[in-house]
């Protein structure tokens, strides 16, 4: 039937099949869909896109994925005009747009909580998971109106006890010296120690960052960072003592070592 109907389309257009499907296909940029719209306006004979894309394989008359984009860019059968937005147009300023949001910082919430429960407790009652509070606490994001209202319901608190447009009051990052916990020398207390005689004394050993690393069980970033100047804890020290057969005095030290 279908190769009856093909005769009838070839007798209509005075054209062979194959050479006529090659004209829509190519030429004119037509896709399987339009084909079948058009032979069936034109002739009234039902011809459905299925049996085209059959015979289009058939006569290997095909398209790559990239042509078949631009034929539709090109024909109009899909508009990509927002997709030539610079990038600027794309771009979202997420602070400005949370800000008109009414979304404030919380930051009074870290003091508060030392006072009056802790992060656990109010990720509870709020039914969140406790990630989100300390990332409030912490003032890494903006707290938006509805939780607003539901923690100062929580605290029995003022809004403006707890937030506020600006990150005043912030918490500096709590690492090296110079902020307000120096890490450095809570570690050390606790008997961390630096290594500047380990890259030397891994040297006479004939001993690479990868064999210490894989003795030790660790990556071997971690053994890069100690001879870059990280604090090493008691339990590395011993064991890199034991694996290198050399005096701890030999190797480690208090004081971090000036480049």
């Amino acid at each position: 039937m279908a190769r009856i109907k093909f005769k009838y389309i070839e007798a209509f257009y005075k054209t062979e099949w194959q050479e006529l499907l090659h004209t829509f296909h190519v030429k004119d940029r037509m896709s399987s869909f339009e084909i079948s719209e058009k032979i069936q306006r034109d002739t009234g004979i039902e011809y459905t896109y299925r049996q085209i894309q059959n015979w289009l394989r058939k006569f290997e008359i095909l398209r790559t994925h990239g042509e078949a984009l631009k034929n539709r860019v090109l024909t109009g059968r899909m508009d990509y005009s927002r997709r030539k937005l610079d990038y600027q147009g794309r771009f979202i300023d997420y602070g400005a747009r949370d800000k008109g949001y009414g979304y404030l910082w919380a930051v009074g919430l870290k003091t508060i909580l030392r006072n009056k429960g802790d992060t656990k407790r109010l990720a509870e009652a709020l039914g969140l998971d406790g990630s989100d509070v300390s990332d409030w606490k912490n003032l890494r994001h903006r707290v938006s109106i509805e939780y607003q209202d539901r923690i100062c319901a929580y605290l029995g608190m003022d809004k403006t006890q707890v937030f506020a447009e600006v990150k005043i009051g912030s918490y500096p990052k709590q690492r090296g010296t110079g902020y307000i916990f120096d890490h450095r020398k809570r570690l050390i207390k606790k008997g961390y120690k630096y290594g500047p005689g380990l890259k030397e004394s891994m040297y006479e050993k004939g001993i690479s960052i990868c064999d210490l690393a894989d003795k030790l069980a660790k990556p071997r970033t971690s053994v890069s960072r100690w001879i870059s100047g990280a604090l090493i804890s008691p339990v590395d020290q011993e064991r890199v003592k034991n694996i290198l057969g050399i005096s701890k005095d030999m190797i480690f030290c208090k004081r971090r070592p000036k480049n």
